[in-house]
């Protein structure tokens, strides 16, 4: 299943009508990063981080943090199912968290 097919687990989950997709979310936000108007901030670099930031999730699954699955585990398997993509490179050099935290972002 791809990104545009793959619904945000969380929206089903909560039986919201008509959940917004993995690829719809992924666009959402890198628009709204293009929006973000913070002193000192990267705002081409919040925009490519948020439009790859959930790439993974359309070989791995669309993994909450109420689906029983450690952060260690999920991350685990983008390493391993996912090797490409975006999201287990940036696992590879640095903790995304950390990044945006020390961004100010978080």
């Amino acid at each position: 299943m791809c990104g545009q097919e793959l619904k945000r687990t969380g929206w089903v989950k909560r039986e919201v009508p008509a959940p917004e997709s993995v690829a719809e979310h992924m666009y959402r936000a890198g628009a709204l990063s293009m929006l973000l108007d913070c002193p000192g901030l990267d705002r081409n670099k919040c925009v490519k981080m948020a439009l790859v930031h959930d790439m993974a999730e359309s070989i791995i699954g669309d993994i909450t943090p109420h689906c029983g699955v450690s952060p260690e585990v999920k991350k685990e398997r983008e390493m391993v199912r996912a090797p490409s993509t975006p999201t287990s490179i940036y696992h590879r050099s640095t903790s995304l968290e950390d990044n945006t935290q020390s961004q100010g972002i978080l």
